[in-house]
């Protein structure tokens, strides 16, 4: 997906952290960081950025569901 967004030329990526359902990337989104994409960027620095904020995203949302600030959708 970055690689795409890169080949693209799009100003703006990021990650997006959602539930799983039968659709690929379906599931309704939990959360979204945005990453800009800067005139210069190589692709790997796109990617440097993108893992960057995964790392920082992932746990949040981990944190979140555990402690249950985020609800676990009803069945």
């Amino acid at each position: 997906a970055i690689n795409r967004a890169f080949d693209y030329g799009v100003g703006i990526t990021g990650c997006t952290v959602h539930w799983v359902n039968e659709e690929i990337d379906g599931g309704r989104i939990i959360a979204q960081s945005p990453v800009r994409i800067m005139t210069g960027d190589t692709l790997e620095m796109v990617e440097q950025k993108v893992h960057a904020v995964e790392h920082m995203l992932l746990p949040a949302v981990i944190r979140d569901l555990s402690t249950g600030a985020i609800p676990f959708p009803e069945s």
